[in-house]
């Protein structure tokens, strides 16, 4: 039986827009309901869960998808099955992205799973197209690791259709979990590579993904380096195939850890826009960070949440960028 957590929502779902002038934090959403949220695994926490996505029937990954454009009075079909349920295993923590438009319109998705006869937890990709079926999982990590995959991979789409995607994983040769990035650009999967540094003697988890308009990615993820005094935000970037060293973007003078579940867009200028939940030694609670740049010259972090609330920010913000260059941040 898939367990089933029952809680108060507590938090508001704040919205913050930064353009010439910092927009303060509004409220989007400040209703107390009772709330269910159905979990697939009750070792995960309640961060990016996605309500819907894990089917408090088989605990299998499903999607639902509305039927006409965006804007139109489209309407849901009944959630899909997309993962299996591979000797009863647990498919968890999906993320997903659209590429093309039309009848070649790509539905494209990777989860956290275990397949019949697999050693161990891997991440799978499944996709499809316009009004085709979904394909068989196919598994993109390397179950030769022997060792489980963790959760929250993510995954975004270039201007060919082609995925590109991270996730946190641990070879037999790591010291400690790493970031992997793998694509399927050259016709199949890539063999993983780790983009993050095993010599940081601390685990890398909860990595994103964004493309810039040279098909080129960028990478955040929570670790702490050997010398960091407590666990931080890095960025790495790839151009042309060459992955970077790790750059941290948090502030490590804040003596305090930040928070898991960084988020990352890049504009049309190619810079990058992250934010993340972080304590200076100032602040009264924890708050929502922002910093953005290029690779080697971020901006130094700035507070853009309202520290008087006299709450602690929680993880999981999500940030977009609009066709001016400005970035658009919800969190709670």
């Amino acid at each position: 039986t898939c367990p089933r957590v029952s809680f108060k929502v507590l938090f508001s779902l704040m919205i913050l827009t930064l353009g010439s002038n910092l927009i303060l934090p509004s409220v989007v959403n400040a209703q107390v309901v009772d709330k269910q949220l159905y979990l697939s695994d009750p070792g995960q926490g309640l961060d990016r869960i996605h309500p819907g996505l894990v089917s408090p029937v088989d605990n299998t990954t499903s999607v639902s998808e509305t039927l006409g454009g965006v804007g139109d009075a489209g309407t849901f079909v009944a959630p899909t099955d997309v993962s299996n349920q591979w000797g009863g295993n647990n498919s968890i923590t999906p993320d997903i992205a659209v590429s093309g438009s039309g009848a070649s319109e790509t539905v494209h998705m990777v989860f956290l799973g275990k397949a019949t006869g697999s050693a161990k937890l891997n991440i799978y990709y499944s996709s499809k197209t316009g009004a085709g079926s979904w394909t068989t999982p196919v598994e993109i990590s390397d179950d030769g690791f022997n060792q489980d995959a963790q959760s929250f991979p993510s995954i975004v789409v270039d201007a060919s259709g082609d995925a590109h995607v991270v996730y946190s994983h641990k070879s037999g040769t790591d010291s400690k979990i790493n970031i992997y990035y793998v694509t399927n650009s050259g016709g199949s999967w890539s063999t993983p590579v780790s983009i993050s540094d095993d010599a940081f003697g601390t685990d890398a988890l909860t990595p994103e993904i964004a493309l810039d308009s040279n098909g080129d990615a960028h990478v955040v993820y929570h670790t702490a380096n050997s010398t960091d005094a407590k666990l931080n935000i890095y960025y790495v970037e790839e151009t042309s195939g060459t992955w970077s060293s790790p750059e941290r973007v948090s502030d490590d003078t804040f003596n305090q850890n930040t928070l898991t579940n960084p988020a990352i867009a890049v504009d049309g200028s190619n810079n990058v826009h992250i934010a993340y939940s972080h304590k200076s030694g100032t602040d009264a609670k924890i708050n929502l960070y922002y910093v953005t740049g290029t690779g080697g010259s971020l901006t130094a972090p700035v507070r853009v949440s309202d520290d008087t609330f006299n709450q602690d920010v929680q993880e999981n913000p999500s940030i977009a960028v609009d066709s001016n260059n400005d970035p658009h941040i919800v969190y709670t």
